[in-house]
């Protein structure tokens, strides 16, 4: 009986280092960061420019600089500055409620969301359209997986 309390606790005490594991990693790599009200924003980062050169232009745009200086740093973006112009876009999240009485004319809205029309009006509006998303996603695991071929290791402390 001793023992079954035992391993309830360490059990109880592994879940909750996972949770708050798991919302470190939302809150950190998942979670919108985008604070600015326009549709859209850019940043341009000059030649020579330093991460702290961007990250003093990136401070008015985004809600946690804190969040945004963990993911550089795990992705070593710190030491990877390339000059350009970025378009930052604002999340679109659709959710809903499944025994909602107006569940048909919201599956409609998703519909709409995710067709050539729907998608023309949320780059319009600043806003990444889902399926186009998922490619951006796609691309960053590609040119993650290319690094590491060409030698770049990664651990817990760059993921």
């Amino acid at each position: 009986m001793y023992f079954k309390k035992i391993l309830f606790a360490i059990v109880l005490i592994g879940l909750i280092i996972a949770g708050y594991f798991a919302y470190y990693v939302y809150s950190t790599m998942l979670a919108s960061n985008t604070g600015f009200a326009n549709e859209e924003a850019y940043i341009y980062i000059p030649s020579n420019a330093s991460y702290q050169d961007v990250r003093e232009d990136l401070i008015p745009l985004l809600k946690n600089i804190k969040t945004f200086d963990a993911l550089a740093k795990r992705k070593r973006y710190t030491t990877n500055i390339k000059a350009g112009k970025y378009k930052i876009y604002r999340p679109l999240y659709i959710t809903y409620n499944p025994n909602s009485p107006r569940l048909a004319d919201i599956k409609k809205f998703i519909k709409f969301c995710h067709s050539k029309a729907g998608r023309t009006a949320m780059k319009k509006n600043g806003v990444v359209p889902y399926k186009e998303a998922l490619s951006l996603i796609m691309k960053q695991i590609e040119q993650d997986d290319s690094a590491f071929k060409r030698g770049l290791k990664f651990d817990l402390e760059t993921l």
